[in-house]
């Protein structure tokens, strides 16, 4: 998008936007004929593409309460462009798209922005169009910041999934029967109620599957599954429901709650209780937010309460009360003593029963016993009521209810009747809903929810100083898809039982999802004793784990965090930034939270608008590393790498900027980039008369993409080089994700003939039965087990001759499957002359030659005396 000058405005208006966290723009939209060959094409038999001229109103007023961060002399609409994520950019142009070319008069929707310091916010945009020309239209668009009603949303999420409920959020419209046709539409939706019928617009149940598997309900054809609880209701129950809410919606309530039954697929009767929030946006228009829970227990026991109080169930007690001077006097008895011991069979030693009743209660329950009934006597109250635990004669705890009318009869004088019923098992369903709201289900463990609560109380004391590890596997993601949820589980469960036995008595655990847990420690410590702590969390998780006849061995990443901080969420961040930093440091390790990884996080974001600037600039190049065949020295191919020269910092290592690409999503255009960069000059050297392959790597966001077939097919085509000479490399970790999906996008790579390697093998989880279904000719050995070869000290000596015997088991794998084997990272002729003895095939390291740019590969190339493909274009030219 190109940049028009800034608006004039008031000095008022500003802070109105900044206020309002408000940011408005305008912009006219051409349809040109494209030149751009990455701009979106509006018209592919015209060849017309979009152009924007758009500008902000008010820069400043946005940046107040939109802090971005900005490099020297870049405008605050290329900041802002630049913080959404990549990921989302092309859904997002794709609807601008569509309301410009279906002429519609506005449109909506919702994007992610990542702030200056790594937070992430939800914009609302709302745009109206105009169209001034066939090919042109104005647009005026307005974003507000809805971050904390996402946050809401994904509260409710989690409440669905921990503690077993249905989220449900609609947009309603209370319209009056007008005419024959507005009576007979509300007929037919049987939602005629008082002159009015309700129409239901956009909207539904927030996770239909998890509702699903807690609610089983009898599903029809493609149905929301909404629509579908709604039918499992009974027809009064439903008739009943609409009228009750569009009494509310006239009334103006703010909310309505009821309670109804749906039918089961396995035809037994559950009872919910909704509660529904309604909330006003426009007139007759109202938002509605659901939220129903299971009370079938709680039903149950409220009809064995109105049995129990009709067939005596119960125990009822009433008294007589006076007051003389400042003393209240009890005159009080149970009716059908007989009866009640039966009912409640408690310790007997007094010949009053009640007496025996009020002393099977706690001393705390008898204090706030007599405290409700003075406050309530004095107070007027006409009633009272309280819940208590009593104990009964053979230890057993029992839960009662127990609800107290009052009636004066004088001055000082008051009739009391009171009634008692057990409502253990409802307590019971209560603890039991209470606990699955604060724990993980799976590990037992307790989950996100329970750590910010604990948080929140200890920071609120003045002296508390608590310390919070963040522990995260490292490369859990790839056990979890390769072998299955089940084995993951098991592994999940196990590294939670391995965490308590290792962690101290004062220490709260806590899995926040995922691979994700944290150690709480309440009291503070000295950073030495949460070192060695950390470090036998470490070991203890390193032991050899046992799952279904595999063996694992597993390592985390540990970040650490300390009070003191302003909320509870700050410290979990913290934990969680020295977590990753941990990780990138080459996981396994543990680092504490420092002030320098914000400025990091920083940094990590200049990069990130940086390397955007570079791809478009194509300061990112492609070098070349030579890969030899062993046997002969002769050249085979070139592995092509990335490399950064920026302008002003000079090179940027590959290890910092690919992780970032990867992260951000831009990892895509890079690698399309180089593949196509790589593609052109091998053809430019086959036209030349020197055949040499490249060898071009592929990243896990490449791999997922359901274009990368199609994109090389077209890029092989428009370079003219063979497909044979084309290899794409896929790290073992990579392929051994989303397995399936791989495997079939291997095979239409395979199928158009180019060369498929899998790099640093060795290193993954990969077996044999997996990697004889997958179409690839080379294994790439990793160099760490390249560089031990050679080391002859005492410490090594171990490693090298296990080094080794790796070696010949890969080069006896790829035999067995007819792959060739290729060595990386060799760095001496001994090295080299082992790979040789062992079998391996081909190598590459600084030993053989060093990654070199365009020109000097070119110069390489066409002084090295043999190449291994000399005969391959001899017979191509002889055919």
């Amino acid at each position: 998008m190109s940049t028009l000058p800034a608006l004039d405005s008031s000095t008022a208006l500003p802070r109105v936007l900044a206020r309002a966290r408000c940011l408005v723009w305008e912009a006219v939209v051409r349809a040109l004929p494209r030149k751009n060959t990455n701009a979106p094409l509006y018209d592919a038999d015209q060849g017309l593409y979009l152009h924007w001229d758009i500008r902000l109103l008010s820069d400043e007023a946005t940046q107040q309460w939109l802090p971005l961060e900005r490099p020297e002399g870049a405008s605050f609409l290329d900041v802002l462009n630049a913080a959404r994520f990549p990921e989302e950019q092309a859904a997002l142009d794709r609807r601008a798209h569509e309301a410009l070319s279906q002429g519609l008069p506005h449109y909506n929707q919702a994007f992610r922005i990542r702030l200056a310091d790594g937070r992430v916010r939800w914009l609302l945009e709302t745009v109206e169009v105009h169209r001034v020309h066939d090919h042109e239209w104005s647009l005026v668009g307005v974003c507000v910041d809805i971050t904390e009603q996402k946050q809401a949303q994904e509260r409710l999420s989690l409440l669905m999934k921990s503690a077993h409920c249905l989220i449900w959020q609609a947009r309603a419209e209370l319209r009056p029967v007008t005419d024959e046709h507005t009576a007979a539409l509300a007929k037919s939706q049987g939602t005629l109620e008082r002159g009015h019928f309700l129409v239901w617009h956009t909207g539904g149940v927030v996770d239909e599957e998890a509702a699903q598997r807690w609610l089983p309900i009898p599903r029809h054809g493609n149905n929301p599954y909404g629509v579908d609880l709604h039918l499992a209701r009974p027809l009064e129950s439903r008739e009943e429901g609409q009228r009750d809410l569009i009494a509310a919606l006239e009334q103006g309530q703010p909310h309505h709650s009821h309670e109804f039954p749906i039918l089961l697929n396995d035809g037994t009767m559950r009872w919910l209780h909704e509660s529904v929030q309604l909330i006003p946006q426009h007139e007759h228009e109202w938002l509605l937010v659901g939220v129903c829970l299971d009370r079938t227990e709680a039903h149950r026991a409220e009809q064995r309460q109105r049995q129990m109080m009709t067939s005596a169930c119960a125990l009822f007690w009433q008294a007589h009360v006076t007051l003389r001077d400042g003393l209240f006097l009890w005159e009080v008895g149970v009716l059908d003593e007989d009866a009640a011991q039966r009912w409640l069979p408690i310790a007997r030693s007094h010949p009053n029963f009640f007496d025996d009743f009020y002393s099977a209660r706690t001393p705390e329950t008898r204090a706030l016993t007599d405290q409700l009934a003075v406050q309530a006597l004095l107070g007027g109250h006409p009633s009272y009521h309280q819940e208590y635990a009593i104990t009964l004669a053979d230890g057993k705890i029992c839960w009662l209810r127990e609800d107290v009318r009052i009636e004066s009869t004088g001055p000082g004088a008051w009739e009391l009747v009171g009634v008692c019923v057990d409502i253990t098992e409802r307590h019971v369903a209560d603890q039991v809903l209470h606990y699955q709201a604060h724990h993980d289900p799976l590990t037992g463990l307790a989950n996100r929810l329970t750590l910010l609560q604990r948080l929140e109380t200890l920071l609120g004391s003045p002296d508390a100083s608590p310390t919070l590890l963040f522990l995260d596997l490292d490369n859990f993601k790839v056990i979890n898809d390769s072998l299955g949820h089940l084995v993951g589980d098991k592994v999940l469960q196990e590294v939670a039982q391995r965490l308590r036995a290792a962690a101290p008595p004062q220490a709260e655990l806590m899995r926040l999802g995922g691979d994700e847990f944290t150690v709480l420690l309440p009291e503070p410590l000295d950073e030495s004793v949460v070192q060695v702590l950390s470090e036998h969390l470490l070991e203890q998780l390193s032991a050899p784990l046992e799952i279904d006849g595999r063996t694992f061995i597993l390592s985390a990443s540990v970040g650490v965090a300390c009070a003191p901080v302003g909320n509870p969420t700050e410290l979990l961040r913290r934990a969680d930034m020295a977590m990753y930093h941990a990780k990138r440091s080459g996981k396994g390790k543990i680092a504490p939270f420092v002030d320098s990884l914000e400025v990091t996080a920083h940094s990590r974001l200049e990069l990130e608008i940086e390397l955007r600037r570079a791809l478009q600039h194509e300061e990112i190049e492609p070098h070349f590393q030579p890969i030899f065949l062993l046997h002969a020295h002769d050249l085979l191919a070139f592995e092509v790498l990335a490399r950064w020269k920026h302008p002003e910092r000079g090179f940027i290592s590959p290890a910092q900027f690919i992780p970032v690409a990867e992260e951000t999503g831009l990892i895509l255009p890079l690698g399309m980039a180089l593949l196509r960069r790589s593609c052109a000059t091998a053809s430019t050297w086959h036209r030349q008369g020197f055949p040499v392959g490249v060898s071009v790597n592929l990243s896990a966001l490449q791999l997922r993409d359901s274009k990368l077939a199609q994109q090389v097919e077209q890029i092989l085509k428009e370079s003219g080089l063979p497909a044979s000479a084309l290899t794409l490399e896929i790290t073992e970790s990579v392929l051994m994700t989303d397995s399936a999906q791989n495997l079939a996008m291997l095979d239409t790579l395979s199928a158009l003939g180019i060369q498929l390697a899998i790099d640093d093998f060795g290193t993954g989880y990969s077996s044999m039965a997996y990697l004889s279904r997958l179409p690839i000719q080379i294994l790439k050995i990793d160099r760490m087990f390249v560089d031990r070869l050679t080391d002859h000290t005492k410490t090594h000596s171990r490693s090298a001759r296990g080094d080794k015997a790796i070696i010949k088991a890969v080069v006896a794998l790829a035999r067995s499957q007819q792959m060739k084997v290729t060595a990386e990272g060799i760095e001496n002729e001994q090295q080299a002359t082992l790979l040789r003895q062992l079998g391996c095939d081909n190598g590459q390291g600084y030993h053989l030659g060093r990654p070199m740019g365009l020109a000097q590969a070119d110069a390489f190339l066409k002084s090295y005396p043999t190449l291994a493909n000399q005969g391959e274009l001899l017979q191509r030219r002889a055919a």
